[in-house]
């Protein structure tokens, strides 16, 4: 059965598979972005901060107890709302959840 996001090119999968081109800083922000977005839509917790070699870790536990650990890139705070305007109507789309 085909449904309206299969045939949609800003699918989350589509998204990954493009993300997997770019270059890692970029793959990075995205992840830290989604993250951010699943904790507004209270998917999943923010529980620490932690040195990393290249910046701050984020550990990121998730509703069902799945722990992530993200760097937290270096966006300024445009950056970082411009990314989340462009995930979050993808995130709603794929069933995310309500609007973070």
């Amino acid at each position: 059965m085909t449904t309206d996001h299969d045939n949609n090119p800003y699918t989350i999968l589509a998204i990954a598979h493009q993300l997997g081109l770019e270059p890692a800083a970029t793959q990075s922000a995205f992840a830290y972005c989604l993250c951010l977005l699943m904790v507004e839509a209270g998917r999943m917790r923010l529980v620490a901060k932690t040195p990393g070699d290249d910046g701050p870790l984020c550990h990121f536990h998730s509703a069902d107890g799945e722990v992530f650990l993200v760097p937290e890139p270096t966006l300024t705070a445009a950056q970082l709302a411009q990314l989340k305007a462009i995930l979050r109507p993808i995130w709603l789309e794929e069933g995310g959840g309500d609007e973070p």
